[in-house]
Formats: structure tokens, C-alpha cells, sequence
């Protein structure tokens, strides 16, 4: 879905994926069901390209690197301030009680 490649699942292969059906990627789960969503995905170039697109844009929206980012900060520094409140040298001040 990042890579904007059109996907077809299964319901359990898609679980926990909190994404649309039929909007994002196509789920199918009997055999028959799987191969004719794969083959009308084939024949259908316009259909295909808007699947990849709007599955790419979710996976971007969701998940992009400045999301990632920020919320890797957001934990970094609460993890930082926890640390120093509860250090060894909690009332030093600020940056000298972490080695």
C-alpha cells in the first residue's frame, strides 16, 4: 500500500489494518472471491491506479516519516523528563542528573 501497489487480502490478513475495504485495498476471502478480485484489479487499469493512489495517500497520512517522527519525539521526551524526575539527583537541576 506505501509503494502504491494495489492489494488484495483477506479479512484476517487485513486485521488490524484500520483502512477502508474497497476503498484502500480489496478483501476476499474464499479462493474464487481472491482470484476474480486479482483478475478485475488486471483488467481494469483505472480502477487499479485509483486503489494503489488512495491506499498510498492513507498509508502517507497515517503513517509518514513526519508523523513517525513526532511522535517518536513526543515519547523520547516524555521518557527524558520521567528519568529525570525520578533519577538519582531529581532536584539537581535541569540536564545534570542523566550520565
Amino acid at each position: 500500500m506505501a509503494i502504491e501497489c494495489p492489494v488484495v487480502s483477506t479479512a484476517i490478513g487485513a486485521e488490524g489494518i484500520p483502512c477502508q475495504a474497497g476503498e484502500h485495498l480489496w478483501l476476499a476471502d474464499s479462493p474464487a472471491d481472491f482470484a476474480a478480485a486479482v483478475l478485475r484489479l488486471l483488467d481494469d487499469q483505472p480502477l487499479r491506479a485509483r486503489l494503489a493512489r488512495q491506499a498510498g495517500e492513507w498509508v502517507r497520512q497515517r503513517y509518514g516519516w513526519g508523523l513517525l517522527g513526532e511522535s517518536a519525539k513526543a515519547r523520547l521526551h516524555d521518557c527524558l523528563c520521567s528519568v529525570r524526575e525520578v533519577g538519582p539527583h531529581a532536584d539537581a537541576p535541569a540536564g545534570q542528573n542523566i550520565r
